[in-house]
């Protein structure tokens, strides 16, 4: 990870043995001996930026500022809701601010602990007060089967009915850096560069040649294919996968007030009361292996499953979301993807093409941890059309 390699180690990721041969307990602990022989970590910023879009144009939570954008201003009409997050403490700050140099706090409600979005403030991260890795808060860093929750409040500006659509986004950054001063000592973050489809190879941000920014760009689309998102989880199972479009709608998210737990408004709008506060959470999870998101405990194959054997409508969606090549690319060094995934999806010998896609989703790993420094995750927030 250019400068971070002496504090997170990568080795080699073993490659997976024929998955005919081994009982699932041999799986697992193959697994478990992989994962320790190679972590792969990234650097956490443990933060989500709240950005509300409104009638597709931006309103970076403003009521009438202009904002430059490539040189034009935009105005925008007062946005019929504010978003609330709550905590004291931002993870990384320091960095975050290499990051993202737009950032700004939002408006500090001493009494809750909490920030909000309002008129000028274009910008507003997540505070969190977790410390415990169940919360997404991970100190070393994050590695495959990392996990946590997002949950954030919708402050309605008047009453009556909302639908808004809740839209994710994994953004990835590498760092320059000044070398520790001892062994012992880590190496100092000097700077923080976006991976994007626009990046370049330049003396700032260090890389070294085509070749170079290519690995750095195909590590972007692995890890927003590996790490999921869902509406609910029950501290065993996830369920709701939110798909290719990592999207959600205020009416399909868990009402946390209910009992038992249901949704706001299934697929409608919600009935809401001005200044009302309804609270939204969405988890996230960076799938450990290929067999933790297609198998359930009845398979032979099975990898601590994502979801309860009875799920066969996540499970079903993850096989489409994966066989999704054009948005989405989660394996490396595999192709006809789509036809192996359905191999396997059919249940009959089926070895040869799970050995195939799980070396290559483990490739995709590695890559991932060889080439990215930083992760944020971006939440943007419109009126549904």
């Amino acid at each position: 990870m250019n400068g971070t390699n002496m504090k997170y180690p990568i080795g080699e990721l073993a490659e997976s043995a024929s998955a005919a041969v081994l009982t699932a307990d041999d799986q697992r602990s193959e697994k478990k001996q992989e994962r320790n022989r190679s972590i792969i970590k990234l650097c956490a910023i443990g933060t989500l930026i709240l950005i509300v879009i409104i009638f597709s144009s931006i309103a970076w939570f403003t009521m009438n500022r202009e904002v430059g954008t490539s040189g034009m201003g935009v105005k925008v009409a007062p946005a019929p809701f504010e978003l609330e997050v709550r905590g004291t403490d931002i993870e990384n700050e320091d960095d975050f601010s290499k990051a993202d140099d737009e950032y700004d706090d939002g408006v500090d409600l001493e009494e809750l602990d909490a920030y909000q979005t309002a008129g000028q403030y274009g910008k507003i991260i997540w505070r969190k007060t977790g410390t415990s890795a169940d919360d997404g808060h991970y100190p070393d860093g994050l590695s495959p089967n990392s996990h946590g929750k997002l949950t954030f409040w919708v402050v309605p500006n008047s009453t009556g009915t909302l639908d808004i659509e809740f839209k994710f986004k994994v953004r990835c950054f590498i760092g320059t850096y000044t070398p520790a001063a001892t062994e012992d000592a880590d190496p100092s973050l000097n700077n923080l560069f976006e991976v994007n489809e626009s990046m370049e190879v330049t003396a700032e941000n260090g890389l070294k040649d085509a070749a170079d920014l290519a690995k750095k760009k195909d590590a972007l689309k692995y890890i927003q294919s590996h790490i999921l998102f869902f509406s609910d989880f029950d501290g065993t199972n996830y369920s709701g996968f939110l798909g290719t479009g990592r999207s959600i709608r205020f009416g399909d998210c868990i009402n946390p007030s209910a009992e038992p737990k249901a949704k706001y408004n299934a697929g409608n709008a919600v009935t809401v009361t001005e200044g009302q506060k309804y609270q939204v959470t969405i988890y996230w999870k960076w799938a450990n292996t290929l067999e933790q998101m297609i198998f359930d405990s009845n398979s032979q194959y099975r990898d601590d499953p994502l979801f309860a054997t009875s799920n066969t409508t996540d499970r079903n969606a993850i096989y489409t979301y994966l066989k999704d090549t054009t948005n989405n690319s989660a394996f490396s060094g595999a192709s006809d993807i789509e036809s192996l995934l359905t191999t396997i999806q059919g249940g009959t010998d089926i070895s040869t093409a799970l050995a195939t896609l799980t070396t290559a989703y483990d490739n995709a790993d590695q890559i991932i941890g060889n080439n990215l420094d930083y992760i944020l995750i971006e939440m943007i927030a419109e009126t549904a059309s």
